[in-house]
């Protein structure tokens, strides 16, 4: 009984670092495109920025799903936010045929471009870009602790005891 509620626990204490990582990844988002927003007074270099963001959340997604469940609709959904036009096609070539572990990190650095990229206004300050780019650190360290969660199993002993413990505990119940 007593590793059932190790398993339990530890269960639900993964479970709970991925909420709070995927909730600090959704705020960090946020962040970058109120800032984005703020400082620049190009819309459309800000929408280019929100596409950035969106990348490289749906490349997370991307990474922590199983290829054969989320990789088609992946490639659908890039290529829907992003038609092909000319000017990024060798990126979106070199995404969209990357593995997952690699799109995680294209997507970064694309948003981290993105956003040197942005045209500032007259009130931009300096200080500002820095605070972007410690979102922009604070999204890989994100990325890092999904994939921590997401390759290393409960250990496979809790598993078959878990198993074991709910099959007996089945038979010995009373008809």
């Amino acid at each position: 009984g007593l590793l059932l509620v190790f398993r339990t626990n530890a269960s639900y204490a993964r479970w709970l670092e991925a909420r709070t990582t995927w909730g600090r990844i959704s705020s960090q988002a946020r962040n970058l495109i109120r800032m984005a927003d703020t400082f620049s007074d190009d819309a459309t270099a800000v929408q280019e920025l929100v596409n950035a963001v969106w990348l490289y959340c749906r490349s997370v997604m991307n990474r922590l799903s199983p290829p054969e469940d989320d990789d088609p609709l992946y490639q659908q959904d890039v290529r829907d936010v992003y038609p092909t036009d000319g000017d990024n096609d060798e990126f979106f070539t070199r995404i969209l045929a990357a593995s997952p572990e690699q799109r995680t990190m294209l997507a970064l650095k694309h948003l981290s471009r993105t956003l040197h990229a942005l045209p500032v206004s007259d009130k931009f300050d300096p200080k500002v870009l820095i605070e972007a780019d410690k979102s922009i650190v604070l999204l890989g360290e994100c990325t890092s602790i999904c994939e921590k969660i997401y390759t290393s199993p409960v250990p496979l002993v809790y598993t078959r005891h878990t198993a074991r413990f709910l099959s007996l505990w089945a038979v010995l119940l009373p008809v």
